[in-house]
């Protein structure tokens, strides 16, 4: 077994690869460089990122990196699938409400198309774009990809966990299922609300809620998770959305547009298992996901095609 912890894109990245033999130490120290690659791509908090160089160059045609160009269209197209309950503009709206480093102008809005395009991959910008919806995924995916390039054949299973993005794969070295925790969204802290017992395939599992990122601004609380057409942080009984899907790209989207179709009910999303907990302390689970959950703070009860937990 061997791990790595470090501090990327504003939170902690925890990677666990069960292993028949040694890892390289090599191998590690290439995580860690390509991951700072791609957050110095990616970051909106960076003066020098080329998503910064992107948001100040608006109405301009650019050059941009391969890695950015992947980037963008996984953005424009979760952006078309979600029909836009996913949008990376609503950066401008978050600076409104005084969200600590959005720092745009405030007249953009979230209307018309994302980017446009020339044949050479050259991208013109309308309004800021934050690209933090999708880089965790992104990031997690990608790492995924050197695993399982570089020393697949030598492990059981790894963990990837890009500050609650996850990627599950394999076992344990011992062959037993992993362990994953599901925060307590009602009392934020870090009791868990569930355990789920995740083996075999590739699986990512990303968590969502409206308890982390919050601030105060004029005795109001605000949180990160922005309804496009209200403008104005979703304001539902949904506290927490955990996704699962074979990419963290799609969980990581799909759990953020779960939150925007449960305000704005006439969204149509594409279907992936997934757990939500709403203000009630009550757990619906999607039918295929139910086996994979050992424990929670109560004991399941069916009604109709989902499962339902009820808190103690």
């Amino acid at each position: 077994m061997k791990t790595l912890t470090y501090l990327a894109m504003n939170t902690t990245f925890e990677l666990r690869l069960d292993s028949k033999h040694e890892i390289s130490t090599d191998f590690f120290t290439k995580i860690i460089s390509e991951t700072e690659r791609l957050e110095q791509i990616m970051s909106r908090f960076r003066e020098t990122s080329e998503l910064t160089y992107l948001n100040r160059n608006l109405n301009h045609w650019n050059h941009i990196s391969e890695t950015m160009y992947n980037v963008l269209k996984k953005t424009e197209k979760k952006w078309a699938e979600t029909n836009g309950a996913f949008d990376p503009r609503v950066l401008a709206y978050l600076d409104r409400l005084g969200y600590s480093g959005a720092e745009v102008a405030p007249a953009f809005s979230c209307e018309g198309a994302l980017f446009d395009w020339k044949a050479d991959g050259k991208v013109k910008f309308f309004a800021p774009i934050d690209l933090g919806g999708i880089g965790k995924g992104y990031t997690a995916d990608y790492l995924s990809t050197l695993i399982e390039q570089e020393c697949k054949d030598e492990l059981t299973g790894y963990i990837i966990n890009a500050g609650g993005d996850m990627i599950v794969c394999g076992t344990q070295a011992d062959g037993s299922a992993w362990n994953v925790g599901v925060e307590d969204p009602i009392h934020a802290s870090n009791d868990l609300a569930m355990v789920l017992s995740i083996s075999g395939e590739k699986t990512a599992i990303c968590t969502s809620s409206t308890w982390k990122r919050r601030w105060e601004r004029e005795d109001r609380t605000f949180h990160h998770l922005i309804n496009p057409w209200t403008k104005l942080p979703y304001q539902g009984n949904v506290v927490s959305v955990t996704g699962f899907a074979e990419s963290c790209v799609d969980a990581e989207v799909y759990t953020k547009a779960l939150f925007i179709q449960d305000e704005q009910k006439d969204i149509h999303l594409p279907y992936l298992p997934y757990i939500s907990i709403n203000a009630k302390k009550e757990i619906v689970c999607s039918n295929e996901i139910a086996s994979n959950i050992i424990w929670t703070f109560s004991d399941f009860h069916r009604e109709g095609n989902m499962f339902h937990v009820v808190y103690d």
